[in-house]
């Protein structure tokens, strides 16, 4: 049974645009959280590819193919960008670099619009694998990043896109000419298959990581709030204690309230020969 490949694309932008919801939904309850705004722009990027490619044969060449392999690539870039905001991570590469792959994708559009593709498809899906493998693979080289288990859930789907990634690039290099303006039949399935599952995959690693911080964060606050508790306000003078009321009562009075303890009163050995020298 032969599938329609239109119809792939437009249930992978449905299902893009739900992801988009959620990150959006994630972004609003926590405005402040780094990593969150470039999250959501990767998300928007993949869901206009998925627009695009539905509307390809009407569109001009500048925004099709060209903007649709543009986006397809920021979109990858920005979730690198997420990841290094979310977990502070150090930039271990120039920002010239990663700008130099970004720019090599419009060039190659433009420089080989003309049959056969292979080595324009090729660019694009190696500007794809370089930025899905670092977002794979620094966080996992950055010790605090590295101690979250969501962080290695979202590193092995990254990593497993990357080298999706890589094997289209194979493919388009070393496979069948490819003779028309646009990827089509069972390439063009596969490829939008292969991009839902790894960006509903890695957004659900994202919404977990965003998650898991958000836990991490209740969980030291709740041991914060029971540390300040446990802290007693005495005088250093007298030894009264301050109550949750701001009153300040004596020790027994105040441990007889809160434990139910009862107190018997007598003297130490070193204030009975205080008060008593005679009888020592």
């Amino acid at each position: 049974m032969s599938v329609d490949p239109r119809t792939v694309v437009l249930v992978a932008a449905a299902f893009q645009l739900v992801v988009v919801a959620l990150m959006a939904g994630l972004r609003h309850l926590r405005p402040g959280q780094p990593g969150l705004g470039a999250w959501l722009g990767s998300q928007v990027a993949v869901l206009l590819v998925a627009a695009l490619t539905a509307a390809r044969e009407q569109l001009p060449w500048v925004v099709a193919p060209m903007g649709t392999h543009l986006l397809l690539v920021s979109g990858d870039a920005l979730m690198l960008e997420g990841l290094v905001q979310f977990h502070g991570l150090p930039r271990r590469l120039p920002r010239i670099l990663d700008a130099a792959v970004l720019a090599a994708v419009p060039v190659a559009q433009l420089l080989l619009r003309s049959p056969p593709s292979n080595v324009r498809l090729a660019t694009t899906e190696i500007a794809v694998t370089w930025f899905l493998a670092r977002a794979g693979i620094e966080p996992l080289l950055w010790a605090p990043a590295r101690r979250s288990r969501a962080q290695g859930v979202v590193s092995a789907v990254l990593l497993a896109g990357a080298a999706m990634g890589l094997s289209r690039a194979a493919f388009f290099l070393w496979g069948p000419s490819i003779d028309t303006r646009f990827v089509q039949g069972p390439a063009l399935v596969y490829i939008a298959l292969a991009l839902m599952l790894v960006n509903v995959a890695a957004s659900a690693g994202f919404l977990y990581l965003g998650f898991d911080r958000v836990e991490r964060e209740l969980r030291a606050a709740v041991s914060e709030v029971r540390t300040l508790s446990s802290l007693l306000p005495i005088c250093a003078s007298c030894k009264k204690v301050r109550d949750d009321g701001g009153y300040w009562r004596q020790i027994e009075t105040y441990l007889r309230s809160h434990s139910g303890i009862a107190f018997t009163h007598g003297y130490c050995p070193d204030c009975v020969a205080k008060l008593y020298p005679e009888g020592s």
